[in-house]
C-alpha cells in the first residue's frame, strides 16, 4: 500500500468467476493470504418485471459487530447498495480490507465504474479504499462448454438494464476482460 495521503485508506478487492465453485476457490486463496479480510459476497436476483433487482449480501470474516451492522437484503441499484455498505464499513474500521465477491451475472467493469463514481454530496470511495487487482476464477472446462453453447442466454447487470441478453460465454469474456489476476481451476 502506498504511503503519504493514501496511508489511511483500506483495501478493496473484487472477485468473480465463471462458476460459483471457482469464485469460492479464489476467495479461499485470498482469505488464506489475508485472514482478517471482510468478505462481502453479493447475489443479485432480477425477475425482469421490477425496475430494480433484489440484492442479497452475505458477510464473512471481520468483527462480529461489523458483520451484524450490515443489512443483508435490499431492493435497488446494486452499485448504490454496495457503496453504502462499503461506506458503513469504512466508518467503523480503520483501514478496512474488504473483498467484494460478485456473481457471474454482474458485468464487472461497468459495475466497478458505477461503484467508484461519486454521487453528488457523498464522500468518494477512493477516500476510504485503494483498489486491489480484480481477481477472476476460471473453470476452463465450463468455459469451453459455454463457448460451444450459443442457445443459452443470461442477463448481466451493467450500464443498460434493458440490453439484450448475452450468451454465457460473452458474460464470461466480460469478466476476463476486467481481470488483472486470473486463477485457473
Amino acid at each position: 500500500m502506498s504511503t503519504g495521503a493514501n496511508a489511511g485508506r483500506g483495501l478493496l478487492g473484487l472477485v468473480c468467476g465463471n462458476t460459483p465453485e471457482v469464485r469460492g476457490r479464489v476467495l479461499d486463496l485470498l482469505r488464506c493470504a489475508s485472514p482478517d479480510a471482510l468478505v462481502l459476497s453479493v447475489s443479485v436476483h432480477a425477475d425482469g418485471t421490477a425496475r430494480y433487482p433484489f440484492v442479497q449480501r452475505f458477510v464473512m470474516g471481520g468483527e462480529e459487530r461489523r458483520r451484524a451492522s450490515l443489512c443483508h437484503g435490499a431492493t435497488g441499484d446494486p452499485a448504490v447498495i454496495i457503496r453504502q455498505d462499503l461506506d458503513a464499513i469504512a466508518r467503523t474500521a480503520a483501514r478496512p480490507h474488504v473483498v467484494l465477491a460478485l456473481p457471474d451475472t454482474v458485468d464487472t467493469a461497468p459495475f466497478l465504474a458505477e461503484l467508484w463514481r461519486t454521487p453528488l454530496g457523498r464522500t468518494p470511495l477512493s477516500h476510504h479504499y485503494e483498489l486491489a487487482p480484480t481477481a477472476v476464477g476460471v473453470d476452463p472446462g465450463r468455459l469451453l462448454n459455454d463457448l460451444r453453447c450459443v442457445h443459452r442466454a443470461t442477463r448481466v447487470l451493467g450500464h443498460d438494464p434493458n440490453a439484450a441478453p448475452l450468451t454465457v460465454a460473452e458474460a464470461a469474456a466480460r469478466q476476463l476482460e476486467a481481470a488483472q489476476v486470473m486463477v485457473l481451476r
